[in-house]
């Protein structure tokens, strides 16, 4: 029941999940699916209206719990149009989204290294000072009361 929630939200809100639903449901019946592929595009997916701003968060809680956790790379591999299959680096804008929907629920994009710091005051985005895996990940994990 808890899984078919999930399953159920992130169809909801989460745009890849949307998009890729979408591709499935555009098969012709009986067409062998494998003739088919779905394709992420980091140039062509629309950035976040304030493209590098740590929005405020959504929800009341989060938490994470990983387990026995290595630092070996994680593989999201995607095939290209000549056949090449092209690993997509774990900085792609898509990466965090794709690879953790649960964390990324609205599909929106990762740590990459075109996310620059916010001034407070203004809320603009300073283009001088980009903001590091540490600082972002430290941001989106950080535990907030109400």
């Amino acid at each position: 029941m808890l899984v078919e929630s999930l399953q159920n939200m992130l169809i909801e809100v989460n745009s890849y999940i949307r998009d890729f639903k979408t591709a499935l449901q555009s098969f012709p019946p009986n067409q062998n699916q494998n003739d088919y592929k779905i394709i992420t595009n980091a140039d062509r997916r629309p950035s976040a209206e304030h493209r590098g701003r740590h929005n405020e968060p959504t929800t009341n809680e989060v938490s994470v719990l990983l387990v026995n956790q290595d630092c070996d790379k994680r593989d999201i591999v995607l095939r290209r149009h000549d056949n090449r299959l092209q690993r997509i680096s774990e900085t792609h804008r898509s990466y965090d989204s794709l690879q953790y929907p649960l964390m990324f629920l609205y599909g929106e994009d990762g740590y990459n290294f075109t996310v620059y710091q916010v001034d407070p005051n203004t809320g603009q985005p300073n283009f001088q000072k980009k903001v590091s895996a540490r600082q972002y990940y430290c941001y989106r994990l950080m535990l907030r009361e109400n």
